[in-house]
């Protein structure tokens, strides 16, 4: 019982580096990391490959967040970036992981002894083994007696990887049922992607993402480049991909020809064609920004926008907590599960619908409507999260120890 009563720690097997932005699988366990009741957190990054490393070293050199990725695989060394959390990233011989299932599983092999290695100040029975990828059922195996397996799920991965093919699609789709057939807990960004882990495994809930609250409070820098931008400032933060809607933001363009549009984020360029707003002088494209700058960007916003093609979102995006925490007015197509932001988010179903409600933002904004959205944003903060899933993952044990179905955490997997 001492994974119900005593302290925990959590091995975090992402999809994502750590440098990459601090999105939902770093905030998990940064902010795990400072609870009291949390002795250690271990973050594996994805696996970078030799080969890769081979053909890119010049291009990894010039960048200082790749460059210093790379130098913790060669060196087979953690980084400590807290007390209590560290990092790793693992090497790996054999190229094409993410194509071939038999190799992603000779190699995750590998990564998992690597891994135990790092781990051993991590008591088994006192170890949550956190996962994302829907290939990860391994260490299922490979660390088979942690006091609890929780699978993230964090997106409809069988629908994410566009560039696969119909057959690939469905063999992650497969992959997606038996991991959280095989979890302990299973926790969902959106309640569609519940709705469907409810019926495969009972131990499934919904959990959203969350915001960094205490980044918008006193903002001692601005940006220099947000200077020169006029007002008003109609912002958007995020990724930029096959969901953004590029002729919306045309059209928001065109009609606020006397302010502007700043766009902040990476353009995911396979994915979208941003090309008909690159021409436009109001239409202004920062690139990506650390996480810890963003509020500064904000404060200057006027109004926050979520542009997304209609019915390309499947649950809340994680930027509307940052747009929440700004106190800024929001603007967005409505997507499922918009109920929840009721009276804090105005929502458009067409284009005109989504412009003249940004000329109301602007018009009828006031002192009560931000305090409300800063109070849901202090009710969603990262902080907020940690604290929901620690009593998940307690009750979770809790069960999972009372049926005594574990095995061993440091046995050989077993073959297949």
């Amino acid at each position: 019982m001492n994974a119900i009563n005593g302290n925990l720690s959590f091995l975090c097997f992402s999809m994502n580096t750590w440098e990459k932005r601090m999105a939902r699988k770093q905030q998990f366990m940064r902010y795990l990391s400072l609870r009291t009741d949390v002795d250690h957190v271990l973050y594996v990054e994805p696996p970078i490959n030799l080969w890769f490393i081979i053909l890119n070293l010049p291009a990894l050199m010039r960048d200082a967040e790749k460059r210093e990725r790379l130098w913790r695989a060669l060196l087979f060394k953690t980084k400590p970036l807290s007390e209590k959390l560290r990092v790793f990233t693992p090497l790996t011989l054999i190229p094409f992981a993410y194509r071939y299932r038999w190799i992603y599983d000779f190699n995750a092999r590998l990564t998992a002894m690597v891994v135990k290695l790092k781990a051993k100040c991590m008591p088994p029975d006192r170890t949550v083994l956190w996962m994302y990828h829907p290939f990860d059922t391994f260490h299922l195996r490979a660390f088979g007696h942690a006091a609890l397996t929780v699978f993230d799920w964090a997106e409809d991965w069988s629908k994410y990887f566009i560039e696969y093919t119909q057959r690939e699609r469905d063999k992650v789709r497969i992959a997606e049922e038996l991991m959280v057939r095989k979890a302990g807990l299973v926790m969902t960004t959106s309640q569609s992607l519940l709705e469907r882990a409810l019926k495969i495994n009972p131990r499934s809930c919904q959990v959203l993402d969350g915001v960094s609250t205490e980044l918008f409070g006193e903002i001692l820098r601005t940006p220099p480049e947000m200077e020169r931008i006029k007002s008003p400032i109609i912002g958007y933060v995020g990724t930029i991909t096959e969901r953004f809607d590029v002729d919306l933001v045309r059209a928001i363009s065109q009609e606020f020809a006397h302010g502007s549009i700043v766009i902040i984020g990476q353009v995911h360029k396979k994915r979208v064609d941003v090309s008909p707003l690159l021409e436009i002088k109001n239409v202004h494209f920062t690139g990506v920004k650390p996480y810890a700058e963003l509020a500064g960007y904000l404060t200057h916003f006027d109004v926050c926008i979520l542009p997304y093609k209609r019915d390309s979102f499947s649950w809340p995006p994680t930027k509307i907590f940052d747009y929440l925490a700004s106190g800024k007015p929001i603007v967005s197509v409505s997507f499922p599960e918009a109920d929840k932001f009721s009276g804090h988010v105005m929502f458009a179903d067409t284009s005109k619908e989504f412009i003249n409600l940004i000329k109301e933002a602007l018009a009828n904004e006031n002192a009560i409507k931000k305090s409300g959205r800063l109070a849901m944003a202090a009710e969603n903060s990262w902080q907020a999260r940690a604290d929901e899933i620690m009593n998940l993952v307690r009750t979770a044990t809790m069960e999972s120890e009372q049926n005594h179905e574990k095995n061993s955490f440091y046995s050989t997997p077993s073959a297949g």
